[in-house]
């Protein structure tokens, strides 16, 4: 358990980075920053938050939760160790170097450690039964195949070269696999067993999405002209998980009615930001969403990544690192949480109001890049007070079930 708490407040520490980088691009689009390269922290971001963050922090509670013979296994901390050491590299080498020398063998040092990490985690679950075992196996599936992109990416960008089609749609295959994929069946795989979600809600949520996942990639291609089959693949893909979003729902409401209404309403924000996505992956289906969100990529895709990253999987793992107890709960922390809370949820309405704005009625907000910025200043600050909060003392009486 200590040294889980160590794996996840190293992650914490990277979420900050990884926070701060953003602040600092938010600084660039209001202010200017001389000799900033935007491209560059945008990957370092980017990787870590996704990587660093998202999947070392989901792996750490997998193992607490699921992996009770993980506990004694050396294989399983050294790889994380590993992980972590590799994306504090990158933090380094992708503003000096870009993707390319240090960068290119941290990350894949990364992958390589995350291999190891899976095989022996599926050791320690083997013979496992239950639904949301089934979640937590098929999650690790599907980041295993999201990393064929990795290895892909450095041969397209050698022949083919960058901002070709082949590379961009080798971009997307990584993300839609890391957050439709991984991140959708490893978090609702602790959210079903946390929240005790029937059954039947359970099995009808899971084989819904196992099902729409491969094909809703078809929705990761539309950013270009396609033949018109590939758009019925994926508004089939988005239907079948709309369906499964009512299960996800049904459970919801059933599970959490025991709560105080602040954790009703931080679980219920994760749950909404899902539902969004899902949503918004639906419209994305039409040409002309699709259009829009490209010409309006600042906005729309930053804000409807932003409602994956910080609605979803980011308020969902803190919630349960703090219910699972491998982070303190503080004083500061819960300030930290708070403002990146309502911080976050501020900046992901302001980007996708300012993005529709401009699509259906051609009106720019004034000072927008400005008033992202000083939003970010909060976000930022919650998060550096969440890995403060959590390397001190745990405040006695502090329950996450009455509070976050």
């Amino acid at each position: 358990m200590s040294n889980l708490k160590k794996i996840v407040s190293a992650s914490l520490f990277l979420f900050m980075m990884a926070a701060l980088y953003g602040f600092l691009m938010r600084w660039y689009n209001a202010f200017g920053l001389p000799g900033f390269d935007y491209f560059r922290f945008l990957q370092a971001h980017s990787h870590v938050a996704f990587l660093g963050w998202g999947f070392v922090a989901a792996s750490a509670l997998h193992v607490l939760t699921f992996g009770d013979g993980c506990r004694g296994r050396r294989g399983i901390f050294v790889s994380l160790w590993i992980m972590l050491f590799s994306m504090a590299s990158i933090l380094i080498t992708f503003p000096l170097y870009g993707y390319r020398g240090l960068t290119v063998v941290f990350l894949s040092l990364f992958v390589l450690a995350s291999y190891v990490y899976s095989f022996c985690f599926f050791q320690c679950i083997k013979g496992r039964k239950g639904l949301t075992y089934r979640f937590i196996r098929f999650s690790i599936l599907l980041y295993l195949i999201s990393t064929f992109a990795i290895w892909a990416l450095a041969p397209i960008i050698i022949l083919i070269g960058k901002n070709t089609a082949l590379y961009f749609n080798d971009i997307y295959f990584f993300l839609h696999f890391l957050y439709n994929g991984f991140f959708v069946f490893a978090i609702s795989g602790l959210f079903f067993h946390v929240f005790g979600v029937r059954e039947d809600y359970v099995w009808k949520f899971f084989y819904l999405n196992a099902v729409a996942v491969f094909p809703a990639y078809a929705l990761s291609l539309l950013w270009k002209a396609v033949p018109v089959w590939v758009n019925g693949l994926g508004l089939a893909a988005a239907i079948l998980q709309l369906i499964a979003v009512y299960w996800l729902v049904k459970g919801f409401s059933e599970a959490v009615s025991g709560l105080s209404l602040s954790c009703k309403l931080v679980v219920g924000a994760g749950v909404l930001s899902y539902a969004l996505k899902v949503v918004i992956q639906l419209f994305s289906a039409f040409p002309p969403v699709v259009s829009a969100a490209v010409s309006l990529k600042p906005y729309l895709v930053i804000g409807y990544l932003h409602l994956i990253t910080l609605g979803f999987m980011s308020t969902l793992l803190i919630y349960f690192l703090v219910d699972s107890g491998l982070v303190r709960r503080n004083a500061i922390f819960d300030a930290g949480f708070w403002s990146f809370f309502y911080s976050g949820a501020l900046k992901v309405t302001l980007l996708i109001t300012a993005g529709l704005a401009m699509w259906w009625m051609d009106i720019r907000l004034r000072y927008i890049n400005q008033i992202l910025f000083w939003i970010t200043v909060f976000l930022y600050s919650g998060v550096l007070l969440m890995w403060v909060g959590s390397l001190l003392p745990a405040d006695r009486g502090k329950d996450i079930r009455d509070s976050v």
